[in-house]
């Protein structure tokens, strides 16, 4: 799994990270985008990349599209945190 740790998925990657899923950070979201279509491409099994709502997810559209395009197995998953809990502090 590739993707961005940051506010407000940082208690999804870290769950992840223990409960032992391979999980490589990046600083960028194209840049997930795009080592997940390619990690894909080379292993021919769906990858998965990570980004927070809003613009981060937008811009891991640009490694979507080039997993679509090319027909490589990719998914995105952006999110937030539980809006009953915003504000209140949760990561």
């Amino acid at each position: 799994m590739f993707g961005i740790i940051s506010i407000p998925v940082t208690s999804l990657a870290t769950r992840i990270i223990v409960l032992s899923i391979f999980f490589i950070a990046f600083h960028n979201e194209q840049y997930a985008g795009y080592a997940t279509s390619s990690y894909g491409y080379l292993t021919s099994c769906p990858r998965v990349f990570l980004t927070v709502s809003g613009p981060s997810c937008v811009h891991g559209l640009a490694g979507l599209t080039n997993a679509t395009v090319n027909t490589w197995p990719a998914f995105m998953i952006s999110g937030s945190c539980d809006q009953r809990d915003f504000g209140k502090g949760d990561f």
